[in-house]
């Protein structure tokens, strides 16, 4: 007859492994109903923020933004941003739902415009082939619709996105002045400008100085340059 220790013994291991099944199991169910909350309170997040952005759609379409096609701009840009200004200031929308719905607004001409704005917004976006004032003007046309962006388009700001459009020969020239004024760093640009156009005339190997056209702006009869780019179709026969 087998001594009793080993009976005991052996009922301990039992009772050991019936013990740390039931653990196992227990921390199965504790992870699995874990998983499950955390699934649900996922799905229950989107379903929110779906809901709030229809809502905020059906808000704005309450108001019946006008659509904008571009057809007179720069004429009609500040007109038509004036009006879904309005519309924004009586909802409280983040910057980005603004982008958002403000390019569900555009047709035709005014996605071209639209586009070229937010080129300027990046930091490698340069108007190679302009002279520094047709630049100039090009940008303070679309500054005026940079508050879509940025909560605050101060002067500093200005400069900063300014001097990034800058052809690098001029950019190299005015950076380390640290201008702070837009109109004085438009001049001093200019000036740069006009010394390395007299400079290539007298036979340097600059051309055509920064950014680079026959006609200066400040001359009369200037082609008024569009605040867009529309794309050229190259087809090859």
């Amino acid at each position: 007859m087998p001594p009793r220790r080993n009976d005991a013994a052996r009922v301990n291991v039992n009772r050991d492994d019936q013990m740390v099944e039931a653990i196992n199991h227990m921390v199965a169910s504790v992870v699995a109903h874990t998983i499950a909350k955390t699934l649900q309170d996922l799905e229950k997040s989107e379903r929110e923020i779906c809901a709030a952005e229809s809502s905020r759609l059906e808000d704005f379409r309450r108001y019946n933004p006008p659509k904008f096609k571009g057809d007179e701009i720069p004429e009609k840009a500040d007109q038509w941003i004036q009006e879904v200004e309005k519309i924004f200031e009586m909802i409280n929308f983040q910057a980005m739902v603004k982008v958002n719905y403000v390019t569900y607004l555009l047709l035709g001409d005014a996605e071209y415009w639209w586009r070229s704005t937010r080129l300027l917004m990046g930091s490698a976006h340069k108007e190679e082939n302009m002279t520094v004032g047709e630049y100039a003007a090009k940008f303070e046309s679309l500054s005026r619709h940079f508050r879509f962006f940025r909560e605050e388009v101060d002067e500093q700001f200005m400069c900063h996105r300014f001097q990034k459009g800058l052809k690098f020969e001029i950019q190299d020239s005015v950076l380390p002045l640290g201008i702070q004024r837009f109109q004085v760093l438009v001049e001093k640009c200019r000036e740069v400008e006009d010394m390395k156009n007299k400079r290539a005339n007298r036979g340097g190997n600059f051309s055509s100085g920064g950014l680079s056209r026959v006609n200066h702006p400040d001359n009369k009869g200037k082609q008024v340059v569009k605040p867009y780019n529309r794309p050229q179709n190259n087809n090859r026969g």
